[in-house]
């Protein structure tokens, strides 16, 4: 007899890595977002300070609104929702008109 026939995987290992109320990857979303941002203004803009600053803080308000994950969607985070919306065939999905 095996010594791994009455192993369980314990439930903590089969979900998603998370920190207080956000997971890994919605970490690395943010900081993916917050790089760009970076990057764009080192090498492409150039923007003040103040205008940067103001980016930077419209950018991670952005990311977190991508990570948001409303009950009403069965838990999937926004940026889910988005690629999905973006990726469905809309000859499909069109609204009907009963005149």
């Amino acid at each position: 007899m095996s010594k791994y026939t009455n192993m369980s995987i314990l439930k903590q290992s089969k979900k998603s890595v998370k920190i207080y109320f956000f997971y890994l990857m919605d970490i690395f979303i943010v900081l993916g977002a917050l790089l760009i941002v970076y990057l764009i203004n080192e090498y492409i803009l150039k923007l003040p300070a103040f205008y940067l600053i103001l980016w930077e803080i419209g950018t991670f308000i952005f990311g977190v609104f991508l990570c948001y994950k409303p009950f009403k969607y069965g838990g999937v985070n926004n940026l889910t929702i988005l690629k999905r919306l973006l990726s469905m065939d809309h000859e499909i999905y069109k609204v009907q008109s009963y005149k």
